[in-house]
C-alpha cells in the first residue's frame, strides 16, 4: 500500500511540475509579427526563446522574448507561425540561442586584436629650399607594422601600432647644381610608433572601420643629398584610413587598410604618405 502511495505522490509531482513548466507563460493576443504574453515573475529573461508547441507535440512557433515589465512581455515570432495556435497550446521555455531562426548573427566582437602588416607606400617629398626654389621628390618603398587594438565600446577602438617606415623618394630641378648635377634623394627609416581611434562596424564574415590618430617617428637611418642629415630629429606625423578585416574564423582575421598621413613639424619640407596595408590577426 505504501509503495502504490508513494508512486501516486511521484506521478502528482511529475505532472505538477510538467504543468509549471509548460505554462508559466500564456499568451493574451498577437499579430503576425509580435505578441503579449502573460509570464510568471522571474523565470524569464530577455532574449529567452519559447516554443508554442500543440497537442502533438510539433512545435508550431517560437517566440522570443524583447521586453519585460513585471508579469506581461513583449516577443517576437521568430520562426513559424501562431495561425494554428489554440488556447490549450502549451508554451514551453527553450533555450537561449542567438538567433531562433538559425540565422548567423553578427560576429563576436573580439576585445583584443593583435597581429602584423605588410605596407608598400608611395612617397612624396617638396624642399624649399629658397622662396623661388622647391624640389618635388617622389618614390615608392616598403615597411612593416605590428598592431594591437582594444574594444573601447561596442564600435570604438583604441589601436596602437609600432613598426619600421621605410621613406624613399628621387627628384630633380632645373638648377642640376642644388644636387650636385645628380637626381635629389631621400632615404630615411624611421621607428614609427602610433596611436589611433578606430569607428569600426561588424558584420558576419568582415568588419569595416575608419580611424584616425598621431604618430612619433624616430629616424634610425638618414641620408639625402638635398636635406642636411643632421637636422633630421624625431618628428610627428597626423593620419587617417579607412580599413576591412575578412574573418577567417572566431579567431583570425585578415586586415586591409589605406592610410594617408601627413608629417607635421618640418618647415622647409612637406612629406605626405599613401600607406597600403595588408595583414594577419588574431582576436581574444
Amino acid at each position: 500500500m505504501n509503495k502504490k502511495r508513494s508512486k501516486y505522490f511521484i506521478f502528482l509531482f511529475l505532472v505538477f511540475s510538467f504543468h509549471s513548466r509548460s505554462f508559466c507563460a500564456e499568451i493574451l493576443r498577437f499579430n503576425k509579427t509580435s505578441v503579449l504574453l502573460s509570464i510568471e515573475e522571474n523565470i524569464f529573461e530577455q532574449n529567452d526563446l519559447i516554443d508554442v508547441k500543440n497537442k502533438k507535440n510539433e512545435t508550431i512557433a517560437v517566440l522570443k522574448i524583447t521586453q519585460i515589465k513585471k508579469k506581461r512581455a513583449l516577443a517576437q515570432i521568430s520562426k513559424g507561425s501562431l495561425v494554428e495556435w489554440r488556447k490549450n497550446d502549451q508554451l514551453i521555455k527553450s533555450k537561449k540561442l542567438e538567433r531562433a531562426d538559425n540565422k548567423p548573427d553578427k560576429k563576436t566582437k573580439s576585445v583584443f586584436k593583435f597581429g602584423g602588416s605588410v605596407i608598400p607606400t608611395q612617397n612624396s617629398v617638396v624642399t624649399n629650399l629658397t622662396s623661388a626654389t622647391a624640389v618635388s621628390m617622389n618614390g615608392s618603398s616598403y615597411s612593416g607594422e605590428l598592431f594591437f587594438d582594444y574594444a573601447l565600446l561596442s564600435q570604438f577602438e583604441v589601436s596602437a601600432r609600432l613598426g619600421l617606415n621605410r621613406l624613399s623618394a628621387t627628384g630633380a630641378t632645373a638648377n642640376g647644381g642644388i644636387c650636385n648635377a645628380q637626381s635629389c634623394f631621400v632615404s630615411m627609416d624611421y621607428l614609427d610608433s602610433s596611436l589611433a581611434l578606430k569607428y569600426t562596424k561588424s558584420y558576419t564574415k568582415f568588419e569595416l572601420w575608419s580611424d584616425l590618430g598621431l604618430g612619433f617617428l624616430l629616424p634610425i637611418q638618414k641620408d639625402s643629398n638635398i636635406l642636411t642629415t643632421a637636422d633630421i630629429n624625431t618628428t610627428q606625423k597626423f593620419f587617417l584610413g579607412l580599413g576591412a578585416a575578412y574573418n577567417l574564423s572566431n579567431n583570425y582575421f585578415v586586415p586591409v587598410e589605406l592610410e594617408y598621413s601627413i608629417f607635421l613639424n618640418s618647415q622647409i619640407t612637406q612629406i605626405n604618405q599613401l600607406r597600403f596595408k595588408l595583414g594577419f590577426g588574431f582576436g581574444l
